[in-house]
């Protein structure tokens, strides 16, 4: 009777954990999937857009606008609402962690007309106070699970700034946020990357100026490795990634493995009107489309374009890059799904 009583008490017990378990993942699954129509906006880039709309004639800072150049706004796909939140908000959502239990703010402070000193300070999101300074940080990236980050921490190589703008040197380190523990890695990078297609974490070691040296490195067996990649902007998936550009010369389109440069979807590109490669490109979730320019979708399985936006002015993309947010007057917006076939493509 007694074990009776004891194994009913048990799976009364894995019950109520399994019950938890559940109403967490729902938790989760509602919340990321309310966050997939949701887009968080500054001000700024509002009233931006209206100019780009000519709607507005200037941009002058004491121009009576719409929206407030330093407030923060969030647009809701399913209301159709948009709404001004605070500046919390907004990081929290901005440049949160996959899990979205951690965000980044960024702080600048003024050294003189031509330079800035900036920090990066982690915080939880449900304890905003709970700060962590990532020191001057040149780039950072989420783990794929949410509970690290891997961060650059820079300094000049020489006395000041001033002396040597373009001269510093950046060591890498990560942050593991559930076991409070940062530890410092044997690289020197400018550049950071940390997908998810196999959860290593790949470094540029070369200055934008440089060709790239690109090492990947595995953070569970400490150990690194060469790579033949010449950018770290994957995918989703990582079959595919970007060189990236600068102002002086185009991005560049790769295959991972076998790893090749896609010369001819590059040629395909630059003989679209309308698009050319020195603009944006961002990968969508599907892993083998890309906005370009912010008005073109083109699909690098097909070898095609897919969709063509020409009403409203960009403002951005919601969290699962899916849809994007287009402005065609004040208060006036337009959701736009990326993926789906347009009806001349169907």
């Amino acid at each position: 009777m007694k074990n009776s009583k004891a194994y009913h008490r048990r799976q009364i017990f894995i019950l109520i954990l399994l019950i938890i378990l559940l109403s967490q993942i729902c938790a989760t699954a509602i919340n990321a999937d309310q966050s997939d129509k949701e887009y968080y906006i500054p001000g700024e880039s509002l009233n931006s857009a209206l100019f780009n709309l000519k709607v507005l004639k200037t941009l002058k800072g004491d121009e009576l606008t719409p929206y407030g150049w330093k407030a923060y706004y969030k647009y809701e796909s399913e209301s159709k609402k948009l709404s001004k939140i605070d500046k919390r908000k907004y990081l929290n959502n901005k440049d949160a962690s996959p899990d979205r239990q951690w965000a980044v703010e960024c702080i600048e402070t003024k050294i003189d007309d031509n330079h800035m000193d900036v920090k990066y300070l982690l915080y939880p999101v449900n304890n905003p106070a709970n700060v962590m300074n990532l020191g001057n940080n040149h780039r950072h990236a989420w783990s794929p699970q949410g509970d690290r980050i891997s961060y650059l921490v820079c300094k000049p190589n020489c006395p000041t700034y001033e002396d040597c703008p373009y001269q510093y040197t950046c060591d890498a380190w990560i942050y593991n946020m559930k076991e409070n523990a940062k530890k410092r890695l044997n690289v020197n990078a400018y550049d950071v990357s940390w997908p998810s297609f196999d959860k290593n974490i790949y470094f540029n070691l070369a200055q934008e100026w440089d060709d790239p040296k690109i090492i990947r490195y595995n953070p569970n067996s400490g150990k690194y490795e060469e790579t033949p990649y010449q950018g770290l902007i994957f995918s989703p998936g990582g079959k595919y990634y970007l060189k990236d550009h600068y102002s002086t010369e185009p991005y560049y389109i790769y295959q991972r493995e076998p790893h090749k440069e896609l010369i001819e979807i590059e040629k395909q590109l630059d003989n679209q009107n309308g698009v050319h490669r020195y603009g944006s490109a961002i990968w969508l979730a599907d892993g083998h489309s890309l906005l370009i320019n912010y008005r073109f979708v083109y699909d690098l399985d097909k070898m095609e374009f897919t969709k063509t936006m020409k009403e409203g002015a960009f403002l951005g993309l919601n969290s699962a890059r899916t849809h994007a947010l287009f402005m065609t007057g004040v208060d006036q917006f337009k959701v736009v799904d990326l993926l789906a076939p347009s009806p001349a493509s169907k």
